[in-house]
């Protein structure tokens, strides 16, 4: 399963997008507007710009793994603010698209947990390619 930036960017950005939707309005009354936008980002900006083969393993492990516990927390707090405010109509469609940003982040931990990042940047130096079958991060 490879993931190209579009995919990524695509199904991320519909989950980030969800969680504006939900809890956009808690977080702009805690920071405000343009922090609140930095903040629900922050998952996919790590994704895009710490790309395997680009950046050093240890900085690609360490931003892919804390985008993937954020796009997690904020996904547990949008769906638990759904069920407080008590659900609505389009609740079902924002969680399809928060759980179709999941799925690439299953992908990140599976190449996490096999080794995929290890060796990453030393190949692609290398010139030798860098290609595993599963998430690329980038276009």
């Amino acid at each position: 399963m490879n993931w190209s930036g579009g995919a990524l960017k695509a199904t991320i950005g519909a989950g980030t997008l969800c969680f504006v939707a939900v809890i956009g309005e808690k977080i702009e009354g805690m920071i405000g507007l343009y922090p609140m936008i930095g903040v629900v980002l922050v998952p996919l900006m790590l994704l895009v710009f710490f790309k395997p083969g680009e950046v050093a393993d240890k900085w690609v492990k360490l931003a892919h793994v804390l985008a993937v516990i954020l796009y997690v927390l904020m996904f547990i707090w949008t769906f638990v603010t759904m069920y407080q405010r008590g659900f609505e109509q389009t609740d079902g469609l924002l969680g399809f698209f928060m759980l179709l940003g999941l799925l690439p982040l299953f992908v990140i931990l599976r190449n996490f947990s096999n080794g995929h990042y290890d060796g990453a940047y030393e190949r692609a130096q290398s010139h030798d390619g860098f290609d595993f079958d599963g998430f690329d991060g980038g276009d």
